[in-house]
């Protein structure tokens, strides 16, 4: 090594080690050097960084290195807008695109529907019914798919507004109920409501999105399940409105859980060839429940079911004294002291049915069969009998004569009824209730 550039190194270290001890110090002293110590490190610097050589090989580098890693971070920094204004503009883009996608499949899924609709309405022959409710099958799930895209379209981009308006919680189960009627009956599954009395019955908040989540919810159990129950748990604790779906299907694996929430996703790869559906109506629910100020979690158990915990935040609206149980009852006095007969063959449902009836001033009496609502109507005569319609052998020709009272017939059938005889859609809410049996008021004469 030549002896100039051993002096260069030497220097060069003097200058690191002066710089250390400098940073060192004012480390451990504060409040400030010493004035002779502090007037040595100056001079002793000054002397090094004033020398060319210490310049062009200590300084003049760190200079280089910085002006490259300044300009580098500049330009990262515009590529990072430019990427960000592209991602926003494709976001807008497919958004728009999948709105004006979705209004062009609707529009005619919703007019073959209403004609479907109004064909199965009319006269038709067994084969052609069955062909009819084929498609109309087949119109509700493809129609399903197109909606469920299009929610998780506006929620990746951030879209989804939620509306804060005044609504009946009972007005929420109806329409579940009618949603999802069709299936459970057809899968022979029992629906059940629950509704803690604590709960509000009238509230503030998103009813469509609540109606969703519920909706996604009790499909994805009626589809996972071929036996059991499903039931809608609802209660109020903390100014919050808790909610549980459970099921008593195939159910599922700890591992299976963790990847439940991903888009596109379903709990093994076989599950989208056995039951179909995208995977996204839970992820849709989980956006919704976190937009309205709640969360959503699973508990499951492979072959035992499965139960969706969520909640949401909603506050309480002032009643509506006309939907109150005690309003809806003064209108039912024409029934009270009389025994209405509940046959109904599910438990949990005979029980909801006869507390709801129970809420509204009447007798109702929990039967086991039919025979047992004739033995009951001879010996006493009857306000009124609520029928399951998976009941075996019923005639309903025959109700009118053998029980010589009103009937309500549970859930969805094929048959022709006579007058006596009123359908009423299963899960009940006292709504429902009260509309069914209140008495018809007069029609005005012409």
């Amino acid at each position: 090594m030549t002896s100039s550039r051993r002096k260069v190194l030497i220097t060069a270290r003097i200058a690191v080690v002066i710089f250390a001890v400098e940073a060192l110090i004012m480390e451990l002293m504060p409040e400030g050097l010493p004035a002779i110590l502090e007037t040595f490190l100056d001079a002793t610097s000054l002397t090094l960084l004033s020398s060319p050589i210490i310049y062009y090989w200590v300084i003049a580098p760190y200079v280089r290195i910085r002006d490259q890693a300044e300009a580098m971070l500049a330009n990262l920094q515009v590529q990072r807008e430019q990427t960000l204004a592209q991602a926003e503009e494709t976001a807008r883009v497919k958004t728009q695109f999948m709105a004006n996608m979705s209004h062009e499949l609707r529009t005619p899924m919703t007019a073959i529907l209403g004609m479907v609709d109004l064909a199965l309405a009319g006269e038709t022959i067994p084969r052609q019914r069955g062909y009819l409710t084929k498609v109309q099958r087949a119109s509700h799930h493809l129609l399903a798919l197109v909606n469920n895209v299009l929610d998780f379209s506006k929620a990746d981009a951030g879209e989804v507004e939620l509306e804060r308006v005044p609504f009946e919680l009972d007005d929420v189960l109806e329409q579940l109920a009618l949603l999802t009627a069709g299936r459970a009956e057809e899968r022979k599954i029992p629906l059940v409501w629950i509704v803690a009395p604590e709960v509000p019955r009238r509230l503030v908040g998103d009813p469509t999105r609540l109606g969703q989540v519920l909706l996604n919810l009790v499909g994805n159990a009626l589809k996972f399940s071929d036996r059991g129950t499903v039931a809608v748990e609802l209660r109020w604790e903390d100014s919050r409105l808790h909610g549980v779906v459970r099921d008593e299907g195939i159910g599922m694996t700890p591992a299976q859980c963790a990847r439940l929430f991903r888009p596109f996703t379903q709990a093994d790869a076989s599950t989208n060839r056995r039951f179909g559906g995208t995977g996204l109506g839970l992820v849709i629910s989980k956006n919704l429940v976190e937009l309205m100020g709640g969360e959503i979690q699973v508990e499951s158990e492979l072959g035992r079911g499965t139960s969706f915990h969520f909640t949401v935040c909603v506050e309480v609206a002032p009643s509506d004294p006309a939907r109150e149980p005690a309003e809806l009852a003064a209108a039912l006095t024409h029934l009270a002291g009389a025994p209405i007969a509940v046959v109904v063959t599910h438990a949990p449902s005979r029980d909801v049915l006869v507390t709801q009836l129970a809420a509204l001033g009447l007798s109702p009496v929990a039967c086991a069969t039919f025979d047992d609502a004739v033995a009951l109507a001879a010996r006493s005569p009857l306000a009124a009998a609520f029928l399951d319609s998976w009941l075996p052998d019923l005639v309903p020709t025959t109700f009118g004569e053998r029980l010589r009272a009103p009937t309500y017939l549970l859930g969805l059938h094929d048959v022709s009824l006579p007058a006596e005889v009123t359908t009423v859609l299963r899960p009940t809410t006292l709504s429902q209730l009260h509309a069914a049996m209140a008495p018809r008021s007069a029609e005005p004469a012409p």
